[in-house]
């Protein structure tokens, strides 16, 4: 008699297959999902930086505003520029969702007097966005659920045509009073992943001495 041998898995073997399986997707998803927030969160922080970094380039280019033509700063006939009397800004939305580039046209105080390479008169006054003269040139607003937890409402305002950064920080002032490479200040956003911002951080700082945007 002939014995005929049966091969195949029995049904505990099955179950641990199918176990085995469950468990290492479900690994595969959340690492999946983990990178794909992280990712989320840098290139959001790097964008933010980028926009920063052209928007000063647009104000020391002399970017043309409106029509182009120049116009007259501060009822001063030897002040003309192509560009917002005030040059161009950054303002970050204050729910920290996005934010937007604005023009300043008509700033308190345009430029720093500068007798060689002293300041003679900073610019400390230049006007915050909420002045109803300020035209909002763009805006950037997150598609993921990614929110500025550092940061909100402030802004940094670039002074043509090379004289100044200034600076509006709510948490800090009423208005714009440190201004320039001469006023040394560090101002940081802080980007992160969720409803709280409390996951997979990136932080952009602006040295207002140095003119540097660094993304960490």
């Amino acid at each position: 008699m002939r014995k005929i041998f049966n091969a195949g898995f029995t049904l505990l073997e099955l179950l641990v297959v199918i176990a085995i399986t469950g468990i290492l997707s479900g690994v595969g998803i959340v690492n999946f999902n983990q990178t794909k927030q992280s990712t989320a969160v840098r290139l959001v922080a790097e964008n933010f930086a980028g926009y920063l970094r052209t928007t000063e380039s647009m104000t020391r280019s002399g970017t043309p505003f409106a029509n182009g033509s120049s116009q007259q700063c501060d009822g001063d006939a030897s002040h003309l520029t192509r560009t917002p009397c005030g040059g161009y800004g950054v303002v970050v939305r204050s729910d920290g969702t996005g934010y937007d580039r604005y023009a300043d046209v008509s700033p308190r105080c345009v430029t720093p007097l500068v007798q060689g390479q002293s300041v003679v008169a900073p610019c400390t006054n230049s006007t915050p966005v909420n002045n109803p003269s300020d035209i909002v040139q763009d805006s950037v607003r997150f598609t993921d659920p990614i929110v500025i937890t550092t940061g909100k409402g402030a802004q940094v305002e670039f002074v043509p045509p090379k004289d100044g950064i200034c600076v509006y920080d709510p948490n800090m002032s009423a208005d714009k009073t440190s201004c320039g490479p001469w006023k040394n200040k560090i101002i940081e956003w802080k980007f992160g992943y969720g409803p709280t911002g409390s996951n997979y951080q990136r932080t952009v700082t602006l040295n207002t001495v140095s003119g540097s945007i660094m993304v960490k």
